[in-house]
């Protein structure tokens, strides 16, 4: 709380927390200067606004300098309490787009306005969360009577229009599954004629829901074997106000009747709820809704296991790297103890790299965004490619590796990468679950005409059978020891047998039980052995030419993001800037004119999209090469980075290689 108290002027009554904050506020560095000098419009504005227990604000003067209560202070969040003397459109910017409107009818026609319950995807604790509020923009007048600024009283609706949506959700549900039963639910008033009844009666009694509504049973055509005992047990109700139940027969199927009085809110009965079932049904259904709770806990369980399962997988490569970093700091001077500590960095963030990839996939997956590019190849490159990619991980486990493949082609139209990406998991998964020195055998079984079947054949620990139906199950996995040797996130064998699905083919896993290993089988819809494969070339990595030094500007707000990456170009022999926002980035940009601009698009004050637009019209750089560095790598990112003006993107963390390729003479300005 701020200590200094400036001379309160006569007729403004200061109170509570904000009192005290006004008090020893430096008003006179703002547009409504110091307090000596307030209007007594404002004085008596402010003073109302501060002794009311309601949330309110006041934006006094075309600068919208912002006053506000104790109880407004929670709305703000994280913005309270800097919010205090400030513009209100540079407080609320990213809402601004409705309240300022509203502000404008006030400030240009003098006239109040009223709105309830207005959502408002709001940032008040660093993250953006959608909230409503009922809130009324009233003219506050100066000492001449003309409008000078906006007085508010406002109210957060949000338990409430949850809690209402909840109720309607909570109705819609309840009609859904009313209608979706196969029982007959019905609604009766207190003369016990029908108000409202599901569709299910016209199949006991041939008689439409609709003919029942506003009549008496009789009158309605209902039988006295149906009408009798609905009548008995709804006078029971009544007379008691308790539920009350009664089992009958009708057609040869045993019935029950339970009818429970509806209330209002002074506690007198208005309406009867009832449910007429069979009862061998119900029993069906009860089971059904058991199945489904127990379906819901292990997916529950299941979910938890991953999210621990993921902050061990994460903390794993983090340990090597900060003691990595630790030995580079203390054996600086030793050339082969950095080159070891290095590669230990580049092979554990690598490792993290990788976590966050598969779990992007994950999420591909479950929002049916991962689309194949498919073309006719030879299935032997893809396994050979496989295996080249899982041979580190199987020699570390010390595993004899058999891969026993046709002396001919095997054609299929499948996309490289995923496909690939398949067998990787599936060898991955194998090492994995065999103990050290065990054998693994990748071999196509049935070289058919039109399918072909590859098995992955391990010696491993093998799956149990009651683990074995939900083996490609999300986050599945079996035992885990407290060490977690095998690693992993229990999502490599979801999302291969996904892709698998998306090729038109199958995954199968088979297992004799604990100990006797596993077996994975991938089927694929097989190609004529004439058909034109596409050529493996593309997938090799050519060297890329010396580079010439180039003037490049790094900006980051991430300093040490900023300095690792600007330290990787200097050493490869290029002139390197560094700012930390974007307006030191523009200055810096005009004075260096540098050859080629990094740029993050997270950055604090503008972001990298508009900073790439600011840069292009500046003549000193207009044409230099503008490259995005970001975390995000959706098309769409591509897109807005692509039509603010930025030449090549790249996605975080930055993989040198593929850098120097955009540096290169005929890519990079001059």
């Amino acid at each position: 709380m701020p200590t200094r108290r400036a001379h309160i002027p006569r007729g403004l009554r200061l109170v509570g927390e904000m009192g005290e904050r006004i008090a020893a506020y430096d008003w006179a560095a703002t547009p409504v200067g110091r307090m000596a000098r307030w209007p007594s419009s404002l004085k008596t504005s402010l003073s109302l606004c501060l002794a009311s227990r309601y949330p309110m604000f006041l934006w006094w003067g075309s600068a919208l300098t912002n006053f506000y209560n104790d109880a407004y202070a929670p709305i703000l969040g994280a913005r309270h309490p800097d919010a205090l003397g400030g513009n209100a459109a540079q407080i609320w910017y990213e809402i601004w787009p409705v309240l300022g409107p509203q502000v404008d009818i006030v400030l240009n026609t003098g006239e109040a306005t009223w709105n309830e319950s207005v959502p408002l995807r709001m940032e008040r604790n660093g993250y953006l969360e959608e909230r409503y509020f009922t809130f009324s923009y009233s003219p506050a007048v100066d000492d001449r009577g003309a409008v000078a600024g906006v007085f508010c009283a406002c109210q957060e609706d949000t338990p409430r229009v949850r809690a209402t949506r909840v109720l309607a959700q909570s109705e819609r549900q309840f009609m859904a599954l009313v209608e979706s039963l196969p029982d007959i639910v019905f609604r009766l008033d207190l003369e016990l004629r029908p108000l409202y009844v599901s569709p299910q009666v016209e199949q006991l009694l041939g008689i439409p829901a609709g003919a029942f509504v506003g009549k008496p049973k009789r009158e309605a055509g209902v039988a006295a074997a149906l009408s009798d005992p609905v009548t008995r047990a709804g006078r029971r109700a009544l007379k008691s106000g308790k539920s009350t139940s009664s089992a009958w027969s009708l057609n040869g199927r045993e019935l029950r009747t339970r009818i429970v009085p509806e209330r209002d809110d002074a506690g007198v009965i208005v309406s009867l709820l009832g449910i007429t079932e069979d009862v061998t049904e119900f029993e069906q259904a009860t089971a059904a809704l058991r199945r489904s709770e127990q379906t819901l806990r292990a997916a529950d369980r299941r979910k938890d296991e991953f999210l621990a399962m993921l902050a061990h997988e994460l903390r794993n490569p983090l340990a090597p790297i900060r003691n990595a970093a630790e030995v580079l700091w203390l054996m600086s001077t030793d050339p082969e103890r950095v080159r070891e500590t290095s590669e230990i960095i580049v092979r554990q963030a690598r490792h993290m790299n990788t976590l966050v990839d598969d779990l992007l996939d994950v999420s591909r997956v479950t929002r049916g965004l991962i689309k194949l590019d498919t073309e006719a190849l030879d299935l032997r490159s893809v396994i050979s490619a496989a295996v080249e990619q899982a041979i580190p991980l199987i020699d570390s486990r010390r595993h004899n590796l058999q891969v026993e493949l046709p002396e001919t082609p095997v054609i299929v139209q499948v996309d490289r990468v995923r496909l690939t990406q398949v067998f990787c998991n599936l060898l991955d998964n194998a090492a994995k679950y065999t103990p050290p020195g065990g054998s693994i055998r990748v071999t196509i079984v049935n070289d058919a005409d039109d399918r072909v079947e590859v098995d992955v054949v391990d010696s491993g620990e093998g799956i149990d059978a009651a683990l074995l139906p939900q083996v490609f199950d999300l986050f599945a996995q079996g035992q885990r020891t407290p060490d977690r040797a095998q690693g992993g996130l229990g999502i490599g064998l979801s999302l291969a047998k996904t892709l698998v699905d998306l090729h038109g083919g199958a995954l199968e896993a088979a297992s004799d039980g604990v100990g006797s290993g596993s077996r994975f089988t991938v089927g694929l819809p097989r190609l004529p052995d004439t058909t034109i494969v596409s050529s493996m070339d593309g997938l090799v990595m050519q060297p890329t030419a010396p580079l010439r030094s180039l003037r490049i500007m790094v900006v980051d707000d991430n300093v040490d993001a900023a300095e690792s990456l600007a330290m990787m170009l200097e050493l490869d022999g290029h002139s390197v800037i560094r700012a930390h926002d974007a307006r030191a980035a523009i200055a810096l940009a005009r004075n260096e004119r540098p050859n080629v601009m990094l740029l993050d698009i997270g950055l604090p004050d503008i972001d990298g999209y508009e900073l790439a637009r600011r840069l292009r019209a500046l003549p000193e750089v207009d044409a230099a090469r503008l490259i995005a560095v970001t975390g995000y790598g959706q098309a769409e990112d591509r897109r807005r980075a692509q039509d603010a003006g930025f030449d090549d993107y790249l996605v975080k963390p930055v993989e040198f290689e593929s850098l120097r390729v955009m540096l290169q003479p005929d890519r990079a300005s001059a």
